[in-house]
């Protein structure tokens, strides 16, 4: 049995898993999939103070009070960000990263840092445009992915990644190809950390799908990349 803590993306919550968790529940696994705090049915806790050492703190947290060990952490686009400052800080209790579309931050790096000038005219228009002053109201047009507002701190936050044992931990990249063309946005957003994963060479699996397609494809691919436990 392995134990598979899903964190989500920006501008969605831990529901986004339900059908993932269903499936690797029902092959006799553990599946958490929490939801940060501010988003989802926790966004009356949203606040200007959380950001992205709130979030890695909720899933610490996760795996310390469920006593959670030899955890596969997975998680999408800015879960990135997240899964790689829970590795830095409790790297014991984890067996396997997963980046699923997701951004690859190095040392001193905010979501930001890693996001194109193209895309980041975009970002920054939409927070000029429809925020309140602390929180991104949602990317919408040119994606088509759920969307609710998400605290701007956590893309301004940067992440210290120097302990040399996270860096121990085996690491996976599944990358969406559907919707990875030259100029599109995900294509863009997530350029400069897939060059990191091939330039690591890193495993990667492919989902003919695009970006926040289908969770219940990631559940099944889990199953695969992880058949001793099944």
């Amino acid at each position: 049995m392995s134990t598979f803590v899903l964190v989500h993306g920006a501008f969605i919550g831990g529901y986004y898993w339900k059908n993932a968790c269903r499936i690797l529940r029902a092959a006799g696994h553990e599946a958490y999939a929490p939801t940060l705090t501010g988003l989802g049915e926790r966004v009356h806790l949203s606040t200007p103070q959380v950001g992205l050492d709130t979030h890695i703190t909720d899933i610490a947290n996760l795996l310390i009070y469920e006593d959670l060990h030899e955890v596969v952490l997975l998680g999408v686009s800015y879960g990135g960000m997240v899964i790689t400052g829970v590795a830095e800080q409790i790297p014991e209790r984890i067996s396997h990263l997963v980046y699923e579309d997701a951004v690859v931050p190095f040392n001193g790096e905010s979501m930001l840092d890693l996001t194109p000038p193209a895309v980041r005219q975009i970002v920054d228009a939409g927070f000029q445009a429809g925020s309140d002053g602390w929180r991104h109201p949602g990317i919408g047009e040119p994606v088509s992915w759920p969307s609710e507002p998400h605290p701007w701190k956590c893309f301004t936050q940067c992440l210290s990644v120097t302990n040399p044992t996270a860096k121990l931990i085996p690491r996976t990249y599944i990358r969406h190809t559907a919707d990875k063309g030259t100029g599109e946005f995900i294509e863009l957003l997530l350029a400069i950390s897939f060059e990191r994963v091939t330039a690591g060479g890193w495993p990667v699996r492919e989902l003919h799908e695009p970006h926040y397609a289908s969770p219940e494809s990631i559940a099944r691919l889990l199953l695969e990349l992880f058949p001793a436990a099944t």
